[in-house]
């Protein structure tokens, strides 16, 4: 029995390496080992054959500045790792090779750096290696992206589609991996509904504890941006769910969370107030400016939503004039807007122009899957 472990008992201490969270395991025993160590000392361990390394959990490194300094981590994987990494979980390898590989400076050699990786996970020849070489490309084709490579970018992103579709027991990080770089593919597109479907998707793969706070601001002002400009997203709802969006409170960007909620409320009083208060900050993002009578056309919708079902369902043949009155727009702007959301499905019904009424067939919860992603 290697010295420290006691029979029959079961030990497990978390280890600091650098900030690295680090355990080791041979027979059902962990290893408790001191909390300060030497590189060298693991060596040691592994020549003489006294520690199987069964996993190595970088759940750390990510927020420890020592190691993300200069090429800190490059060095560590390569003067070490490199001696035992075919004994690492091969997943966990993957997660710590996309770490590095931002460490690099330049692109090119951080996409070199990975396929390298990935050569060395099909000579393993391993059966579980889909998983962790999917997770590295994906990281390419974001390399890719920043590049400015959108076609190279497109092409590895729909190849990781097809061997998603083949896999089973996905981990929940290259779900997480796959919707986040689809996102930024679309973001860079300026594909408003696309970016905001894959980055909540993303987001529902994910620990928002496991998120920097500058991290999540910019998504949730990212989110939001594009949930008011994108065609056909209606449902405010589904993006006030995730706690991230609450990251605009108390920002310098609140003025987003309070529109949003407008929005949500499909209150157009408010959203007004908001745009006259916010003027200067509203200004300032252009393409709110430029949208700003889409912006206007979509609560005027929400708020025709609003009206029509909150009237009994056996009651839902409405007066066009009705709703010009409530709404405070004239009969051919309802008439638009009403034509609108029927196009989209937001309502099922008929509009009579010849008798000015419009009936609604559907009820609220057909109302509510209708507003997930209007199509």
């Amino acid at each position: 029995m290697t010295k420290g472990v006691e029979k029959g008992e079961e030990k497990r201490r978390q280890v600091s390496l650098l900030g690295f969270g680090f355990c080791v395991e041979k027979w059902g025993y962990k290893y408790s080992m001191p909390s300060k160590f030497h590189l060298s000392s693991v060596h040691e361990l592994l020549k003489v054959g006294a520690v199987k390394l069964c996993s190595i959990e970088f759940s750390e490194y990510g927020s420890h500045s020592a190691l993300l300094a200069g090429d800190t981590l490059i060095q560590l994987y390569h003067n070490f790792i490199t001696d035992f990494e075919k004994k690492i979980n091969l997943l966990k390898l993957a997660h710590f090779a996309v770490i590095v590989s931002r460490q690099y400076s330049e692109k090119e050699a951080a996409i070199g750096y990975l396929e390298g990786v990935v050569e060395k996970l099909l000579n393993t020849k391993e059966m579980s290696i889909e998983e962790p070489i999917l997770y590295i490309k994906l990281q390419i084709a974001l390399f890719k992206l920043e590049q400015g490579d959108q076609k190279e970018c497109n092409k590895l992103l729909e190849l990781g589609k097809i061997t998603l579709d083949c896999m089973t027991d996905i981990d929940p990080s290259v779900y997480a991996s796959l919707y986040w770089v689809s996102s930024q593919y679309h973001k860079a597109r300026q594909e408003f509904v696309e970016f905001y479907k894959n980055a909540l998707l993303c987001l529902a793969y994910t620990s928002v504890d496991s998120l920097s706070e500058s991290f999540k601001l910019d998504l949730a002002f990212d989110l939001s941006l594009s949930a008011l400009l994108g065609d056909n997203v209606y449902n405010f709802r589904e993006l006030l769910a995730p706690p991230i969006i609450k990251s605009l409170i108390g920002s310098k960007v609140k003025w987003l969370y309070y529109i949003i909620e407008a929005f949500n409320t499909s209150d157009l009083v408010p959203y007004q107030e908001l745009c006259c208060i916010h003027q200067t900050a509203l200004s300032a993002q252009p393409a709110l400016v430029q949208n700003e009578k889409m912006l206007l056309e979509k609560i005027n919708i929400l708020c025709l939503m609003e009206i029509i079902f909150s009237r009994p369902a056996e009651d839902r043949t409405i007066p066009l004039s009705a709703l010009a009155e409530r709404t405070k727009l004239s009969v051919e702007n309802v008439e638009y807007l009403l034509m609108k959301s029927l196009s989209v499905h937001l309502i099922e019904g008929i509009m009579d122009q010849v008798e000015g009424t419009v009936h609604v067939c559907n009820d609220p919860t057909s109302r509510f899957e209708h507003l997930h992603f209007a199509r």
